[in-house]
C-alpha cells in the first residue's frame, strides 16, 4: 500500500471538490463582470443618449442586478466548497491514467 500522506501526517486533499469550487468561483465572477460592465453600458445609454432619469434607467436594467445576484451567489457557494474540500474532506485522490498515444 502506497502512502499518501504528507510530511504532516495529513491525508491528501479532495481534487474533485477544489476543481468544481475553483470553477464556481471563477466562473462567477467572470459572469459577474460581464454583467455589470453590460449594464453599465446600457445605463450610459439610457441616461445620456435617451434622456431617461436615474430611476427609469434602473427599473429597465432590473433583470441585470438578478444575473448578477446569481453569479454572486455562484461565487460563495464556490468559496464555501472550498473551504469545506480544505477543512473537512480529505479522502478521494485522482490517480493518473494511463497514458493514451494517438495512433496506436
Amino acid at each position: 500500500m502506497v502512502n499518501l500522506k504528507d510530511r504532516r501526517g495529513r491525508e491528501p486533499y479532495n481534487q474533485v471538490l477544489n476543481m468544481a469550487s475553483f470553477w464556481l468561483m471563477t466562473s462567477g465572477m467572470a459572469f459577474m463582470t460581464f454583467t455589470l460592465t453590460f449594464a453599465g453600458l446600457i445605463q450610459t445609454h439610457l441616461q445620456r443618449v435617451m434622456g431617461m432619469t436615474y430611476m427609469e434607467v434602473q427599473d429597465q436594467i432590473g433583470l441585470f442586478y438578478i444575473m448578477r445576484f446569481g453569479a454572486g451567489v455562484a461565487v460563495v457557494l464556490g468559496a464555501l466548497l472550498f473551504i469545506y474540500s480544505q477543512l473537512v474532506v480529505r479522502r478521494e485522490i485522482i490517480a493518473p491514467g494511463p497514458a493514451v498515444v494517438p495512433g496506436e
